[in-house]
């Protein structure tokens, strides 16, 4: 016999009720108005119905898709299935991915032969932003939690690089998460440890550990806001944007400065990277073009690269690029100042 769970059934009717309002209210307003309009002239009475009942069929449409995508969505997986990919159609998947990151990834600068890297180097990777890259942008598209995500790191060690895992250690234990940029609320915030973060045994490693530093510089946009054009100023008056200074005792951006110019973090950063090393590689993990300003000129930073967000398997690229077995051979589509 038939055993109906009857918790179950109320638990998804309270999931879909909205929707269930909804066509419960237009079923019943265009019924009213059908009965209100009967001494109208016929003319009229006719437009006015079918105006109404047109109106309740596109809201009942609209409710019934949203309960298929809401409440009722479990249930037609379980009844239907998922779907599934096959390996050759993942494989393909993944080589588009992988080509598409190889020929839109920019050398912005390499002077003096920096760039390739010897094969198999050990590099000191710099920056919160090297274990959470951009991996898109804040719009519609996203990863799929059903297939691994090639990182930033995974992808230089996919080409043979060691990277320091002292620094990397800092960095993950700093902040897990990146903050959310999404839709209709905007963290701004940019997470990069301190100067005095980085204590003198750990610059002494990363001394020790190898002669090339990779500064890994991130930024979030797309879909929902403009980029702060002023930061300071605009926090302090959009009340859907926030953002956490890394620091107590000063601002991360002085007044005036953008969203897309460095932070006095990451400036104090890149100056400990450059201390440390003897080659200075900065990695712009954005999809805007980023004010390089200083950069481009300091004769301390020997290379640097656009890493346009890598997306499921597009890290790979970077490795590549670095060792010389990728020409990165993109233009920019906009000027970088």
């Amino acid at each position: 016999m038939l055993s109906i769970n009857w918790s179950d059934v109320w638990k998804m009717v309270e999931s879909i009720k909205v929707p269930l309002i909804v066509i419960g209210v237009a079923l019943a307003l265009a019924i009213i108005v059908s009965l209100a309009v009967f001494k109208m002239g016929k003319p009229a009475r006719k437009l006015t119905r079918s105006t109404a009942w047109v109106a309740a069929f596109i809201a009942v449409v609209v409710a019934v898709v949203s309960m298929m995508y809401g409440g009722f969505k479990t249930v037609l997986d379980l009844a239907a299935g998922t779907g599934a990919l096959t390996d050759a159609s993942k494989a393909q998947v993944e080589d588009l991915g992988n080509d598409i990151s190889d020929e839109g990834m920019v050398l912005l600068k390499n002077q003096n032969g920096a760039l390739p890297l010897a094969k198999g180097s050990a590099i000191n990777v710099w920056g919160w932003g090297s274990t959470n890259p951009i991996y898109g942008g804040t719009g519609s598209g996203s990863l799929s939690k059903d297939n691994p995500t090639t990182t930033l790191l995974d992808g230089l060690h996919n080409a043979g690089f060691t990277t320091n895992d002292e620094l990397t250690n800092l960095y993950t234990a700093y902040r897990g998460e990146r903050p959310e940029v999404g839709m209709f609320k905007a963290d701004w915030s940019l997470p990069e440890p301190t100067q005095d973060k980085y204590s003198d045994d750990l610059l002494s490693n990363a001394t020790a550990f190898g002669d090339t530093a990779v500064v890994t510089i991130a930024r979030s946009g797309g879909e929902g806001f403009d980029l702060p054009r002023d930061v300071n100023q605009e926090m302090a008056a959009n009340p859907y944007f926030s953002y956490t200074n890394n620091s107590e005792e000063y601002t991360d951006f002085e007044d005036g400065q953008g969203y897309l110019e460095l932070t006095r973090p990451e400036k104090d950063m890149i100056e400990l990277a450059k201390k440390t090393s003897t080659k200075t590689i900065v990695v712009i993990n954005a999809a805007n073009a980023f004010q390089l300003g200083d950069l481009q000129d300091d004769p301390e930073i020997d290379a640097i690269v656009w890493a346009i967000p890598g997306g499921q398997v597009g890290f790979n690229a970077l490795g590549r690029i670095l060792d010389g077995e990728v020409n990165p051979s993109a233009k920019t589509p906009d000027t970088f100042p």
